[in-house]
């Protein structure tokens, strides 16, 4: 037996392959991509295994039932996350409506839950405050994007399924614009520049990433200084991909890391009786990596008008950066970088 996939977006003629199961089947990406991978899916009567694929309303797309129902019956170690429940916290709203929220997310606060840590994480934050789409799993509804544990910034979430369906291909499709902002330890060569180098997991894994010619994914980021400093530079950040880590891992690549970045850093970190690492630069403790994401620009999934939010990085990053104009930062935009970006 097999199932017919319905065509699940009125608003839209081509949708990569993982994206239309996702949205048809009502599961996950990660569990569209694994159905793709075991060889579940068929188009116009062949397997098709690259998630990439573009489909179209013209497309036959048939889930196979019996490799289909192995595939999602196989339990994952984040399928035992519990599914996260409301919790009362002080949220940072830089954007809301009745379709999405922008939130600005404190340094040191998870997205969401996670094996390690289940509860108090941004989800929790914002299922106290308003609904949110299932999105791509029970653990993290809404979220179309993650920061990591100690990069503060603007996140973006969507409220319902259709916002959740328009903004996760706007994502995919590197529609949706940010800007980092980083403290570098020493001086970049050029004031203005691009990292082309593919990232991914060091041989035998392991959270860390690194660039990896030989498996690495295809990676790049540009990146233009805004002020030079007496050992580190304030620097913007585009990217043009989004691999796990991938600013700490390129500009560290380039020999130049971020301050406070433990884990890919070239000095020696001192340690908290609590094993919380840090250095200290101008007689200011660092607890985590310099970095912010200070705008993010995307159509909104209604209306399809421009929304841009922003927002300032945190005080110990302002006074490392010693502007006398600390607001110049809401003011960077996409376009100020000369280089192609594309």
């Amino acid at each position: 037996m097999s199932k017919q996939l319905k065509w699940p977006r009125e608003d839209c003629e081509e949708l990569r392959l993982d994206n239309m199961v996702a949205i048809a089947l009502g599961i996950s990406r990660s569990k569209a991509n694994k159905l793709i991978e075991n060889g579940a899916v068929l188009v116009d009567g062949q397997v098709e295994q690259s998630k990439k694929k573009l489909v179209s309303t013209f497309s036959e797309v048939i889930l196979t039932e019996e490799q289909g129902t192995t595939s999602l019956s196989e339990n994952t170690a984040m399928e035992s996350i519990n599914e996260p429940e409301p919790q009362p916290m002080e949220l940072d709203i830089r954007y809301e409506d009745e379709d999405v929220i922008v939130v600005n997310k404190p340094k040191g606060l998870l997205v969401h839950p996670s094996l390690q840590q289940q509860d108090t994480t941004l989800v929790n934050g914002l299922l106290n405050h308003c609904k949110l789409a299932a999105g791509s799993g029970p653990w993290r509804p809404g979220i179309l994007h993650r920061l990591d544990r100690d990069t503060s910034g603007l996140v973006v979430a969507a409220k319902n399924q259709k916002a959740y369906d328009s903004l996760r291909i706007q994502f995919d499709q590197r529609k949706v614009e940010k800007i980092y902002f980083a403290l570098c330890k020493g001086h970049l060569q050029e004031p203005e520049g691009m990292v082309e180098a593919p990232i991914g997991r060091p041989i035998g894994g392991g959270y860390r990433r690194m660039v990896n010619q030989q498996s690495g994914k295809y990676a790049k980021t540009c990146y233009k200084v805004l002020k030079e400093l007496d050992s580190y530079q304030l620097v913007m950040l585009k990217l043009i991909t989004g691999r796990t880590h991938q600013i700490r891992v390129h500009m560290s690549h380039l020999g130049h890391p971020l301050l406070g970045d433990w884990l890919y850093g070239n000095s020696k970190f001192k340690k908290e009786k609590d094993g919380t690492m840090y250095e200290v630069i101008n007689n200011i403790k660092i607890k985590g990596q310099m970095l912010h994401s200070g705008y993010i620009a995307f159509n909104h999934p209604s209306t399809n008008q421009l929304v841009e939010v922003t927002s300032l990085p945190e005080d110990d990053f302002l006074k490392l950066c010693k502007l006398e104009d600390e607001s110049m930062l809401l003011t960077q935009k996409p376009n100020m970088f000369t280089k192609t970006l594309v």
